[in-house]
């Protein structure tokens, strides 16, 4: 039996004398988007934005008053998060919308002093947080326009990073991107890309693999020559597991993390209720039904499409505090 299979009846079965203890229960947190809070009246969110042909109209000047909007409502997020007992969170990438553009991109030196207290503010209530640049970044591209684009929008992620003054366990997280009809030189090119990096997106940047294209195996190599963690999708590993013992792999991939000195990540989720082809697995489910117990060092991220709601009916589930003593949010 499998490492995967025998973490998830582990979990499913804790009620019973499989679950030895709850110091193997990792530390739980979503991607993006508080379903409660976007729900509300005026609506909180962080992922505010516009048509081009409205930044046309009225200039730049609307992407920075959306993006202010966007930050003072990450901020409420956090204390949220704090009071249910949920302690890291990947925000949306869409903070600063058109950022990284060619022609519409701007730097972020004037929400400076905004950023810097939302980094404060997560200090403060213990708060994690990452960012996950979208999947057309893609470092091992063949055409200079992508690699460009893919430098480009790094360095965007690492100056959020940057101006809140997070250390370094807030990573951002990309994929291997295409395969380009040739896996090997695709990965050679992602290491001279790598190579060219400015020093503070080496540092926050981490791999995760994925479901298609590049398993954790095939990340190994990269991971271990340039110490670049990985962060392993249990989820796409079920669809695209490599060759080598998960107990090897994960021995592995968690030596580089500690080797960076950066808190562990890993994703989680499920297919959905039915799926049987490998396109209907990629659909997340709405929640999950376990999480692997894989450390309570360790932080996973349940990617499933209930968001914050999922991360609370497993804290129901496995009798964990959903809200803090004394909290009213």
């Amino acid at each position: 039996m499998n490492v995967i299979n025998e973490i998830f009846k582990l979990s499913v079965n804790m009620e019973e004398s499989a679950l030895t203890s709850m110091e193997k229960f990792p530390r739980l947190g979503y991607a993006c988007l508080n379903s409660e809070l976007r729900d509300r009246v005026p609506s909180v969110f962080c992922s505010r934005t516009c048509r081009i042909a409205t930044i046309e109209k009225e200039g730049t000047g609307i992407l920075k008053e959306l993006a202010r909007r966007n930050v003072a409502d990450l901020k409420e997020m956090l204390v949220w998060n704090a009071a249910h007992n949920i302690h890291f969170m990947r925000m949306s990438s869409g903070l600063f919308p058109f950022a990284s553009h060619p022609k519409y991109g701007y730097p972020l030196d004037f929400c400076k002093n905004e950023l810097e207290e939302v980094g404060q503010l997560a200090k403060k209530l213990n708060q994690r947080l990452t960012l996950h640049p979208g999947q057309t970044n893609n470092l091992g591209s063949p055409h200079e326009s992508v690699v460009a684009a893919t430098k480009r929008d790094l360095s965007y992620h690492a100056s959020i990073l940057n101006l809140m003054q997070l250390n370094q366990d807030s990573v951002m997280i990309i994929h291997g991107g295409g395969v380009y009809g040739d896996k090997n030189a695709t990965l050679l090119r992602f290491a001279e890309q790598f190579r060219t990096l400015d020093q503070d997106v080496r540092d926050r940047l981490v791999i995760e693999n994925d479901e298609i294209c590049y398993s954790a195996e095939d990340l190994l190599g990269l991971s271990e020559e340039f110490f670049l963690p990985i962060v392993f999708d249990w989820h796409h590993h079920n669809l695209n597991p490599g060759t080598i013992p998960e107990t090897v792999l994960l021995q592995r991939i968690a030596a580089v993390w500690k080797k960076r000195g950066i808190r562990q990540k890993m994703h989680y989720s499920e297919s959905r209720p039915g799926a049987t082809s490998l396109m209907e697995k990629r659909a997340h489910s709405d929640f999950v039904q376990s999480v692997p117990f894989c450390g309570s060092d360790i932080d996973v991220t349940v990617e499933a499409k209930a968001k914050e709601k999922a991360v609370l009916k497993l804290y129901e589930k496995y009798n964990i505090a959903t809200k803090v003593p004394g909290s009213d949010t």
